[in-house]
């Protein structure tokens, strides 16, 4: 027999298969057409199709515990600098690099989440390569910056980010903010403003370098914002939110190793204690705890929403200064937090209300 002859003779089969069961065949067919339409829904156009079903609360919820995890790092690097005063900035950065890449690394292992960079479609290399690059000049520019202007210069032009991701927002992915969260956001921004009025205002470099340190803190804060609607785009194209935080620790450590290499004098490294090490290393867990939580917020709602909600963290770490080191607050900051709350807690009650 030949093949041609066994092809007609399945063939005949099937069309008698198809006669016998006529009704079942029939069913069949309408439950693959139905298939069908819900695949071809599946693979829309719609460019939020990768990202889980929006919940406002869920997303403030992962946003709030992520700050958790921003006061960690900001507490415990104050309590090793307390004790050691030799510590710098430089050492907190040059450690982090050092402690979180590895916890990344090995959870991403443990999930069987992909790693290879060269296994991504085109654009997803370029965001996580991008990542990294933001990652290394984010703290670059933050380092450089506090050098040169106040504290308070730096705290104000940084908390900028928020506006900066609101703008970036709808430009990249053409999010629309309503014009009462955008002046809630200025409002939460002057809480900050009375926030640092109490805070040590001295230069710290000379005046004729002022410039230069404005501009490496507004750089940081754009930086900062590009991150956050980074964030987003990843969520949108597909990027595990655990892989994003490998490739944006591993661009923590490209900065360590910056800073070890160009500038070893800034850095106590050889002369660290074992509480040195503790109290760096659960500053970096507090970044290992808020890197993935923000990446993963920004799955569930607009990053131009929940960037503001940054500025709570101030509000922790203030608190946490009351307990910790006898923090004495003063009528400005009691006014900074309250109008800090009001503004971020009324747009964010409004919005959850919208999604029930």
């Amino acid at each position: 027999m030949t093949s041609l002859q066994k092809f007609d003779g399945i063939e005949e089969l099937k069309q008698s298969s198809l006669i016998d069961d006529n009704e079942k065949g029939s069913a069949s067919g309408n439950n693959l057409l139905s298939k069908s339409v819900t695949m071809m829904k599946s693979i829309s156009l719609d460019p939020h199709k990768n990202l889980p079903e929006q919940n406002a609360l869920i997303g403030y919820c992962l946003m709030m515990v992520a700050l958790v995890g921003m006061t960690m790092q900001h507490l415990f690097s104050k309590m090793a600098f307390f004790y050691n005063p030799k510590l710098t900035s430089y050492d907190a950065m040059f450690t982090m690099g050092l402690f979180i890449w590895p916890i990344f690394l090995v959870l991403n292992w443990y999930l069987d989440k992909p790693f290879n960079i060269l296994k991504f479609e085109r654009k997803q290399q370029i965001m996580l390569i991008v990542s990294v690059l933001f990652s290394i000049l984010v703290n670059f520019c933050v380092l450089s910056g506090i050098a040169l202007i106040s504290i308070t210069q730096s705290t104000l032009i940084f908390h900028l980010n928020p506006l900066f991701c609101i703008v970036l927002s709808f430009i990249i992915l053409r999010e629309k903010t309503d014009y009462l969260s955008i002046l809630f956001t200025f409002g939460a921004f002057g809480g900050i403003c009375l926030l640092t009025l109490s805070k040590n205002n001295t230069n710290n470099g000379e005046n004729a370098h002022e410039f230069l340190g404005i501009t490496f803190i507004l750089l940081s804060a754009w930086l900062q914002a590009s991150i956050m609607v980074l964030s987003r785009m990843m969520g949108i194209s597909n990027i595990h939110f655990l892989l994003r935080s490998v490739y944006s620790s591993i661009g923590f450590l490209v900065f360590s190793l910056f800073i070890w290499l160009l500038v070893p004098y800034k850095i106590q490294f050889p002369n660290y204690t074992t509480s040195d090490l503790l109290l760096l290393f659960l500053s970096a867990m507090g970044v290992a705890l808020r890197q993935p939580l923000i990446s993963l917020a920004m799955m569930y709602h607009n990053s131009s929403r929940l960037a503001p909600v940054n500025y709570i963290e101030n509000i922790f770490t203030l608190c946490a200064d009351f307990f910790l080191f006898k923090h004495v607050f003063v009528t400005t900051e009691y006014i900074g937090m309250g109008i800090i709350l009001v503004c971020l807690l009324v747009p964010a009650i409004i919005q959850i209300k919208k999604d029930n």
